[in-house]
């Protein structure tokens, strides 16, 4: 429907921030911000081999709402669009209607289509994308 520029690297690299952050919101909301969660995610960490200090850390940032992964509206609504996801499913996700979803991508197209970058340090961001990699094998079961 809209004709958006392909997602760049350093977009499927926020990409990968914005999934491990929707599944730790879906987690904190799923077991009502209880600290069950905190075992939950240093067990996959010590699983994948992954640093449980540097998740365990960006998971308490977003527990309390001030990790700089934790992307805004239009950040997320936009790299979900340029992802293939369809406008249903973004809503799903994300609680964002489809009308504001359609009224942010013309914003952005209007703005000049700016490039989406990672916000974690690159030593942060490795861990993550490692642990979301490895999350995303153990799931392919279903």
């Amino acid at each position: 429907m809209y004709n958006l520029k392909p997602l760049s690297y350093p977009e499927q690299d926020r990409l990968i921030e914005i999934d491990f952050y929707m599944f730790i919101s879906y987690l904190l909301e799923k077991y009502n911000q209880s600290v069950i969660i905190y075992e939950i995610i240093d067990t996959l960490a010590n699983l994948f081999g992954c640093n449980i200090t540097q998740i365990r850390s960006l998971v308490q940032g977003i527990n309390g709402n001030v990790s700089a992964i934790i992307p805004d509206k239009e950040e997320i609504g936009i790299l979900l669009y340029k992802s293939g996801l369809s406008v249903r499913k973004i809503r799903k996700a994300t609680k964002i209607h489809p009308q504001t979803l359609y009224r942010l991508i013309e914003a952005y197209k209007r703005n000049g289509q700016l490039e989406f970058t990672p916000r974690l340090d690159e030593e942060v961001f490795l861990q993550v994308k490692d642990f979301m990699e490895k999350l995303e094998e153990i799931m392919r079961w279903k």
